[in-house]
């Protein structure tokens, strides 16, 4: 594997040996999380299936003061470039990347607002609200998608009005999408 990008923000520092350590946070009872990675995948020669990257799953369970570990093989299904062009991709991994972008912009639209810069602020909001509306004919989470979408649209004509004050309201929308997420109550 030659590059892993990880979306929503999440802490992550680079080990000496080469792994990533991404910190998750606090888990509850019955909690589910989505954690959305993209990876480079190097030419594979050989067909059928390969692991190109293992997951380290380790949690602290505070309760009985034990530490639980679970590895998970990330594997691809190596096949024909002619079959591999038939290929869908997953729709609720596509809507979780274009919902991971929609934070992203609102943090790059936060850092432009303060740098005084209205004008980036409400292109990157208008570019990334353009992707979210066509995706509504295809998206499995069309609800939250047009939540997005409205709250974006609010942002954008605000912008210019009281920069400092969309500012932080992005920024926080933001985080505050990017901690609940997968989390039961969402």
């Amino acid at each position: 594997m030659t590059s892993l990008s990880l979306y929503g923000g999440l802490p992550a520092s680079a080990l000496p040996d080469g792994s990533v350590l991404v910190e998750l946070g606090d888990f509850y009872g019955g909690e589910c999380r989505k954690l959305l990675l993209s990876l480079a995948v190097p030419g594979i020669a050989t067909l059928g299936l390969a692991t190109i990257a293992d997951l380290r799953l380790t949690c602290f369970a505070t309760q009985t003061l034990t530490t639980y570990t679970a590895d998970v093989p990330v594997t691809v299904n190596v096949v024909p470039g002619d079959e591999a062009a038939g290929r869908v991709p997953d729709p609720a991994v596509r809507a979780e990347r274009l919902f991971q972008d929609i934070q992203d912009a609102k943090r790059q639209a936060s850092d432009a607002l303060i740098e005084g810069d209205v004008e980036r602020a409400i292109e990157l909001l208008d570019s990334v609200a353009s992707t979210a509306k066509e995706a509504l004919s295809w998206a499995p989470n069309r609800n939250e998608l047009a939540r997005e979408i409205l709250e974006l649209e609010i942002y954008k004509s605000q912008s210019a009005e009281d920069a400092n004050r969309i500012s932080k309201r992005m920024r926080s929308s933001s985080h505050l999408r990017n901690r609940k997420r997968g989390r039961p109550d969402e």
